[in-house]
């Protein structure tokens, strides 16, 4: 896992890595809740800083 976000109120906001996304998919979904889709971390061109995820 790794921190998406942080809020206002210092709450943080975590999702899976691409290896968390792939190990988490191979393990039977509880009915009514599926995995999302992956969200990949995306950085700025020029300054390299990490942008939000989409």
């Amino acid at each position: 896992m790794r921190i998406e976000s942080v809020q206002d109120d210092q709450r943080q906001v975590w999702v899976l890595t691409a290896r968390g996304h792939r190990e988490a998919k191979k393990l039977p979904e509880p009915k009514g809740i599926r995995i999302s889709v992956l969200r990949k971390e995306e950085y700025d061109p020029v300054t390299g800083e990490l942008l939000g995820t989409g």
